[in-house]
């Protein structure tokens, strides 16, 4: 299987049991914020690392040093989007910004540092 396709696999799987313990914990404890907000926290996690995974996986099964420039340019906007979403829920003075921002922090966190994981393991197999 190539690497790619092994790291998507690897990270979906990773990025279901993050979110399923996420919710559990949004459930489970008063985190403050609702369902409906770590739902949409998760959602849009899930979708900034799957699309700009598609900026780096590509070129895992090519030249090492293509796929470092890339994964530079990625971990770039990935830090980005994060940041401005909460810049704009400041701007938009939505209540409860402070739990928000740390779940989303939290969330952003816990999906790069998994992706960095499996990033190295397949770069060094």
């Amino acid at each position: 299987m190539k690497k790619n396709k092994r790291y998507f696999k690897s990270f979906l799987l990773t990025a279901l049991g993050l979110i399923g313990i996420h919710i559990g914990l949004v459930d489970t404890f008063n985190l403050g914020i609702s369902l409906i907000q770590a739902l949409q926290i998760d959602g849009f996690v899930v979708v900034l690392f799957l699309l700009s995974s598609l900026i780096a996986a590509p070129s895992l099964d090519k030249d090492p040093e293509q796929f470092a420039l890339r994964y530079l340019l990625l971990t770039t906007l990935q830090l980005l989007a994060p940041l401005g979403a909460v810049v704009l829920w400041m701007v938009s003075k939505v209540p409860h910004i402070q739990a928000l921002g740390l779940n989303m922090v939290a969330m952003f966190g816990l999906f790069l540092t998994f992706q960095s994981i499996y990033f190295i393991r397949l770069i060094r197999s």
